[in-house]
């Protein structure tokens, strides 16, 4: 996809206008040779020099090519293909070994430049403004090595971010900090564990969607399993993304994600909120390609209604659970010594049953319990809403 910004067109004199304001010094200077004296023959040569590099400068405008045809899909240098506007930032963090190709910038302090570099080994290249280091078209990588690139910029994102967890969403690439404690696990997401991972100790890979209304605690069940396989984990935070004002499209979502997977080549994969995106082929096509690529794929649905039979048959997600309440003991373990308000809890969404420990832990119990009815008033207004 080509990128709508482009440098503002310059029409160019014809080069015998441009060369001849040279020309008439050239012939000025040879003109003061009648009879030279040494200190002639000096102020001739730095006249000379500066001719000359004005000279350079003349061709260099009057001959360089545009920035702007580098990267044409019809010009001499097709093989480049564009990232993914979502990814553009974080294949710039890992170019290295940076060049210019001076054919094509006409050296003037305001014009577009083509720049080059590689992520280890591979090809990027981009047009940046040389007013200011700002890209300005691109990144592209070379057509046909795509896989290669994105495999490289993710084994560096990996290392650069220092976790197996990691999460996709409004904020970019980041450490996905979703360490879920043994005794926070409810216990249908601690079953699902066992089943997932009995699968897993015979060679089977296998994918699981969630199914139940906001607040039921379907991702942090999600987590808490992703985290007990003990595996490297890619979360999408898809209903984030589309929420943004100016976030992507979904059709940009579901070409974004096989970007990314290839970027990363997670050994688990964790999607919230896959209802928000509909199904069409593309999104089977993924789910396909990423289960063949992680070992564990990992969903989250509010309901099925929308979604096509095809979506929900096995090697698409081989298992569709109902999650239709907190867990009890899990509230009761994320009280601790307050337990006994697990069952007045357990009728809010997760959100506000954790909003309200924080409360307690900062504020005193007294004083969270008296806020209490507001979380409810609040929990209840937005339930109707949706």
């Amino acid at each position: 996809m080509r990128s709508p910004i482009r440098a503002p067109a310059h029409r160019r004199q014809p080069a015998w206008m441009r060369f001849l304001p040279l020309a008439t010094e050239a012939a000025t200077l040879a003109s003061r040779l009648r009879k030279p004296r040494a200190v002639d023959w000096f102020a001739f040569a730095v006249q000379a020099a500066s001719l000359g590099v004005r000279a350079h400068a003349h061709y260099k405008v009057q001959f360089a090519r545009s920035a702007w045809c580098f990267f044409d899909d019809d010009g001499p240098h097709s093989e480049w293909v564009m990232v993914p506007p979502e990814f553009q930032t974080l294949v710039l963090r890992h170019v290295e070994g940076i060049t210019f190709d001076e054919d094509y910038w006409d050296g003037e302090p305001t014009s577009e430049r083509v720049v080059l570099g590689h992520v280890d080994g591979h090809a990027v290249g981009w047009i940046q403004s040389a007013a200011e280091p700002r890209v300005v078209d691109g990144p592209y990588v070379r057509r046909g090595a795509e896989e290669e690139t994105y495999a490289a910029v993710g084994q560096m994102a990996w290392r650069g971010l220092g976790s197996c967890h990691l999460s996709f969403g409004p904020n970019g690439l980041v450490q996905d900090r979703f360490e879920v404690a043994e005794g926070r696990r409810s216990a249908q997401a601690g079953r699902l564990l066992a089943r997932i991972a009995a699968f897993q100790s015979q060679g089977y890979a296998r994918s699981l969607l969630l199914v139940g209304a906001p607040g039921t605690g379907k991702s942090h069940a999600l987590r808490s399993i992703a985290c007990g396989l003990g595996l490297s984990t890619l979360r999408v935070e898809l209903g984030a993304l589309l929420d943004q004002p100016e976030g992507p499209s979904v059709d940009d979502v579901k070409e974004g994600l096989d970007t990314l997977v290839k970027m990363l080549d997670p050994e688990a994969i964790v999607l919230d909120d896959i209802d928000r995106v509909g199904t069409d082929a593309r999104l089977l096509r993924f789910l396909e390609e990423a289960a063949a690529v992680g070992r564990v794929v990992l969903a989250s649905a509010n309901g099925t209604s929308q979604m096509l039979g095809a979506l929900l048959r096995p090697g698409r997600f081989d298992e569709v659970v109902k999650y239709e309440k907190l867990d009890r003991e899990l509230i009761e373990s994320m009280l601790g010594a307050h337990r006994d308000l697990a069952e007045r809890l357990q009728r809010l969404p997760m959100a506000y049953v954790r909003e309200f420990i924080a409360r307690k832990d900062v504020l005193g119990r007294e004083a969270a319990l008296a806020e209490l009815p507001d979380l409810e008033a609040r929990a209840k207004a937005t339930s109707t809403q949706a």
